[in-house]
């Protein structure tokens, strides 16, 4: 689940800025300084894929982030 949730940075804010990151701590803060640039259940959702490496939040997403309001 940490490499979904480095992907799904990836496309937010760039390979370029990801590949900066020395580690998944690194990772974590990036995710914590575009807070105010990304929504708070796509920042719940990359926070669990990265830092716990749980999914537990994954189809609740879905269901309420991309199919119904796309």
């Amino acid at each position: 689940m940490h490499s979904l949730g480095v992907i799904l940075l990836e496309i937010l804010v760039g390979t370029d800025v990801v590949l900066s990151c020395n580690g998944w701590e690194a990772v974590d803060d990036l995710i914590t300084d575009c807070e105010e640039h990304i929504d708070s259940d796509t920042t719940k959702l990359l926070h669990k894929l990265i830092r716990f490496n749980e999914d537990e939040l994954l189809e609740p997403y879905l269901d309420k982030v991309l199919i119904k309001k796309p």
